[in-house]
């Protein structure tokens, strides 16, 4: 069971039960650096048809430099680990936007203001915001805002990430189900 790849078409017919068939974007094989990838304005789901052996177990790439390993330390077999990811860029296009503070556009702007067109230096001078933030989180959370938006907040990743977490533990019978009737 370890060295099977589910076909796009069971793939598609699993992603069915959470886009209705008009919405249901399409699934695509694709060599690339991530074992997945969520692309919002063409509605594609992008999987990597060779996941490597570090994909069968849950964690994600959260930001620039930063990972996110969760509590949970189920051990998946390949046809699960397909699965596993395709639920976590579902979940990106069911969690598209962190709800971002009041506060963070005015301090972005005003960051952009004094370091116009120069990124890394907007995101060191965040920093010195530390008073305007709950915890090191939020900073790093508003400095990979200030790259990317509300997208690409690490917080949102980690939500999604738990969120396929929790979806794939009520779907892994199901899951397991398709391997035996493909």
């Amino acid at each position: 069971m370890d060295n099977q790849k589910p076909s796009v078409a069971i793939l598609k017919k699993f992603a069915l039960r959470y886009f209705t068939k008009q919405t249901l974007l399409d699934i695509r094989w694709k060599k690339m650096d991530a074992a997945g990838m969520a692309d919002y304005k063409s509605k594609v789901i992008y999987l990597h048809p060779d996941l490597k052996e570090s994909y069968n177990t849950f964690g994600c790439r959260v930001g620039h430099g930063m990972d996110y390993f969760p509590a949970t330390k189920m051990k998946l077999s390949k046809w699960e680990s397909y699965f596993a990811t395709l639920l976590h860029e579902i979940g990106h296009f069911k969690f598209r936007k962190w709800k971002i503070p009041k506060k963070w556009p005015r301090i972005r702007n005003k960051i952009r203001r004094e370091y116009p067109g120069n990124i890394e230096m907007q995101t060191y001078v965040a920093e010195d915001y530390h008073d305007d933030f709950a915890n090191e989180m939020e900073i790093e959370d508003f400095k990979h805002y200030i790259v990317g938006g509300a997208e690409c907040v690490p917080s949102l990743h980690m939500r999604v990430e738990e969120w396929a977490i929790r979806e794939f533990k009520k779907q892994r019978k199901a899951i397991n189900l398709l391997f035996k009737n493909k």
